[in-house]
């Protein structure tokens, strides 16, 4: 394991033959370093928004949906999602090498099931944002800043993000700017980024002071989505759940869902809900980079690849 403030000088020197996890926040100062080709595939992963909308009930072992929380009106969840520009994002902060994310299911391996044609909230529209809040109540009053909640109440936002990368507090910072944008008062949990243990220590003890978070989903090859969002799943961060939420996850995963078409749909049918429901924003698809020196041969990073690759992978002499 080597620390990425010096796996660049590490590839000047020929120190490896290959990096694995390499980080694409500063992908410019290695892109072009002689003796290296940079291998690419999407990564089966995901950038999201979260809100919490719950607590975990442990004696139940199942997530308690509070329809009271702060967050809990939809059109300010997706009033959050329409104001990122979530497309220049991927481009000023990674370099093109993550895209505006339109649904939860990723394309990369998930072809059959991913909803291509679902816009989400791929695409800014502040006029969109702005609608929504003010149809929803939340206004400001004369001479204020900030939009207060459809009771009146002064609204504050807590937005919890990650520590580390050159790119986590300029990419905090741009959340907030763009949610000020729309007239949202958002501040930092804590007033600073939080360290990545600390920081899910708090999703999963439900803290008070989390209302929006930033986070990632790294999958499986299962494209099943009950383990991250479902009911009883502990993993389902944002606590939301609905009678109707759990009755398309339950098509996803039924015994009639081994005909694929059926389950297709199914994942259409669900995909659609969660965008309108909003409880969680996918922001960004990731591509994942693979700096491999150019004396290593036969070695195969698809994801369709039909032979183990380290049992073809060879290395030429050394010149």
């Amino acid at each position: 394991v080597a620390p990425s403030n010096s796996i660049t000088e590490a590839m000047k020197a020929k120190k490896y033959d290959m990096i694995l996890s390499m980080p694409t926040d500063n992908y410019p100062s290695y892109k072009d370093i002689e003796g290296y080709e940079i291998l690419g595939r999407p990564e089966l992963a995901y950038t999201y928004i979260g809100f919490k909308l719950g607590k975990w009930d442990t004696e139940a072992g199942k997530v308690a949906y509070n329809p009271e929380a702060k967050m809990a009106n939809k059109s300010l969840r997706q009033a959050m999602g329409y104001a990122i520009d979530n497309n220049a994002v991927g481009e000023k902060f990674y370099n093109g090498l993550r895209q505006a994310a339109n649904t939860l299911v990723p394309p990369a391996v998930f072809s059959d099931f991913s909803n291509k044609d679902l816009v989400g909230y791929s695409k800014q529209d502040i006029e969109k944002a702005n609608k929504l809040l003010d149809d929803a109540g939340y206004e400001k009053k004369d001479g204020e800043d900030f939009r207060r909640d459809p009771e009146g109440n002064e609204l504050t936002i807590k937005f919890a993000s990650m520590s580390g990368g050159e790119t986590a507090e300029p990419l905090a910072q741009y959340y907030i700017d763009c949610w000020k944008e729309i007239g949202l008062n958002v501040e930092l949990t804590t007033g600073r980024l939080i360290e990545f243990n600390s920081f899910y220590d708090k999703l999963k003890n439900d803290d008070p002071e989390v209302d929006v978070y930033q986070a990632a989903w790294g999958l499986s090859s299962d494209p099943s989505q009950s383990g991250l969002y479902g009911e009883s799943a502990a993993f389902n961060y944002t606590r939301f759940a609905s009678e109707e939420h759990t009755k398309l996850l339950d098509k996803i995963d039924s015994e009639e869902s081994f005909d694929s078409e059926y389950r297709a749909k199914a994942f259409q049918e669900w995909q659609e809900y969660a965008s309108d429901e909003a409880y969680v924003i996918p922001t960004l698809f990731r591509d994942q980079v693979l700096p491999v020196n150019t004396e290593v041969t036969n070695f195969d990073w698809g994801y369709d690849t039909q032979v183990y690759p380290w049992s073809t992978v060879g290395k030429t002499a050394a010149k």
